[in-house]
């Protein structure tokens, strides 16, 4: 099982939705887990700066998504780079998965490794957080596997859709607004 997480901010940077769906390695979904809103109040804007989105998306969303499964995963793929800072809490892989065309500037370091897009557009980026490089592999044989059925990108999609068809049901359950 593989697991994909997503979120939405709010262009303010205060108001977070997240969703983690575990897909089968068909790409079949076994399990949707989604936080209710998450509002930062101006005293935790201010207090965690410009660190916030970083915190909020760690500690508050994908730490309590992980810990939600009923699936065991064996690994997780974020579409932002801020929630690589979870895993150090985690004890599956966590790896970053963007696209890159040709004309990108793909910077490789110790804590990524690029895999040909499956649709021909140029590579798939995988990053991982410093100190977990053992990830990279694991995010490797993963993408490659999942290409053989299902586009690796495109779980990040069915999750926002998801998103924006629940966040008024969401919103209306938690009395949060925006």
């Amino acid at each position: 099982m593989l697991g994909f997480v997503h979120a939405t901010i709010e262009p303010t940077g205060a108001k977070f939705l997240a969703g983690l769906l575990v897909l089968d390695h068909f790409g079949d979904p076994r399990e949707l887990r989604v936080t209710s809103p998450v509002q930062a109040t101006p005293i935790q804007q201010l207090l965690w700066g410009q660190r916030l989105v970083g915190h909020v998306l760690h500690e508050v969303i994908l730490v309590p998504l992980v810990q939600a499964l009923q699936s065991q995963v064996e690994i997780i793929f974020a579409d932002r780079a801020e929630f690589l800072n979870a895993r150090q809490d985690l004890s599956v892989p966590l790896v970053l998965l963007q696209s890159r065309t040709d004309g990108d500037q793909t910077n490789h370091s110790e804590t990524s490794v690029s895999v040909p897009d499956s649709k021909g557009n140029g590579v798939l980026l995988i990053e991982c957080a410093p100190g977990f490089e053992m990830d990279l592999d694991v995010g490797r044989h993963w993408v490659t596997e999942f290409s053989k059925t299902c586009y690796p990108l495109e779980p990040f999609q069915r999750i926002e859709q998801a998103l924006k068809l629940l966040k008024r049901r969401l919103e209306t359950r938690t009395g949060a607004k925006g």
